[in-house]
């Protein structure tokens, strides 16, 4: 029987999102809540550059942002 991240994780999927954010982090689908707290504020995102401390890596945000 699925948990609840299972059914969240195949959600996003079946919907075209790439994880779950919220004001101060965020997740991507294949590491749904890897803090283990409660996610329940958290709203579907898609992939998106982020500028961490001069140093750029990939977070997730509100609208699709592509890659490339």
């Amino acid at each position: 029987m699925p948990d609840v991240l299972d059914i969240v994780k195949q959600y996003l999927i079946d919907n075209g999102y790439d994880g779950l954010y919220a004001d101060e982090c965020g997740c991507f689908v294949d590491d749904l809540a890897p803090c283990c707290e409660y996610f329940g504020h958290c709203d579907p995102g898609y992939k998106v550059k982020m500028n961490d401390e001069g140093e750029i890596g990939w977070g997730v945000g509100p609208k699709k942002e592509s890659d490339t």
